[in-house]
């Protein structure tokens, strides 16, 4: 069912911006857009000034997805509605009984300290043997293990989920390496990969004139690490009506900028972004009625 999302014009007129959500789909890649003449529903703002009478918060706590469709892994899936998108896969045989293969998972932003990140790992069975577990897994970042090898079996599927120094976390690419071993008593073995999601601590910096995140508390932020002083913040509460966030300071230090805003009560999903780093739609193409 269409739904209406909120917008606002550019400065120069001569385009709008909106807040386009991801979509998580078996069927398309896609998310659709319909622009048509009318009101439509303009974006509210509301005063964000900061006041300066609270220590800023210097972290937050981000969640990063990463995943990659390239295998349609059906013949596994029971439900017809499972996602049955797989990113690699990994096949042990007795010629080649140990497989190991690297992934870089970009962590920008990420500081030394702050306790443990959580790396999850989804992995799908896609062999049955008469050995069980019949499924073993080992997984190293940047040339750390993470535990011992562990182990699950048939169809089913696994969410390996790690505790991970944050001092392991680079402030950039990290490498995961995952290695499968061919279990006693087997010819072959057979799973795949589906995807990553991975808890972290970061700054509040941006990357390539853009950071989106939750801040921790009700306290003031400070967004550094822009290289052009035109930066909007938004509040995301509901992302298909954000909210521009108004009374902001930009501080100029010399050609990088940052921003400083106050979140208010509570924690507050926000995007910070310039103009130039807003992103644009893959393809606009004119809808035409048809004539059936």
């Amino acid at each position: 069912t269409p739904q209406s999302v909120a917008w606002m014009a550019t400065e120069e007129n001569d385009g709008i911006l909106f807040y386009g959500e991801a979509i998580d789909s078996i069927y398309t890649r896609d998310n659709i857009y319909w622009l048509g003449f009318g009101d439509g529903e303009s974006m509210q703002s509301r005063s964000a000034t900061p006041g300066g009478d609270s220590d800023p918060e210097f972290t937050f706590v981000d969640v990063a997805h990463f995943e990659d469709e390239q295998w349609p892994l059906t013949s596994v899936m029971s439900d017809p509605e499972a996602d049955f998108w797989m990113w690699d896969y990994f096949f042990p045989w007795d010629g080649e009984p140990t497989v190991s293969k690297t992934f870089i998972l970009p962590t920008p932003g990420a500081v030394a300290s702050g306790g443990d990140a959580v790396l999850t790992v989804h992995l799908q069975g896609s062999f049955i043997s008469e050995v069980s577990p019949n499924h073993f897994v080992e997984v190293r970042l940047n040339g750390s293990q993470l535990g011992g090898a562990r182990s699950w079996s048939g169809h089913e599927a696994y969410d390996l989920e790690l505790e991970v120094p944050q001092s392991l976390l680079a402030d950039g690419d990290n490498t995961v390496e995952i290695t499968a071993q061919l279990a006693s008593g087997l010819d072959f073995d057979e799973f795949y990969l589906d995807a990553f999601d991975l808890r972290y601590r970061r700054s509040y910096t941006a990357a390539d004139n853009r950071l989106a995140g939750t801040t921790d508390g009700g306290g003031e932020i400070t967004i550094s690490g822009f290289t052009e002083g035109d930066i909007s913040v938004f509040d995301l509460r509901d992302p298909k009506k954000p909210i521009l966030l108004t009374g902001t300071q930009i501080n100029d230090a010399g050609g990088t900028f940052s921003v400083r805003f106050s979140a208010g009560g509570g924690s507050l999903p926000f995007l910070a972004t310039t103009v130039g780093a807003a992103l644009e739609p893959a393809r606009v193409v004119a809808d035409f009625s048809s004539d059936l």
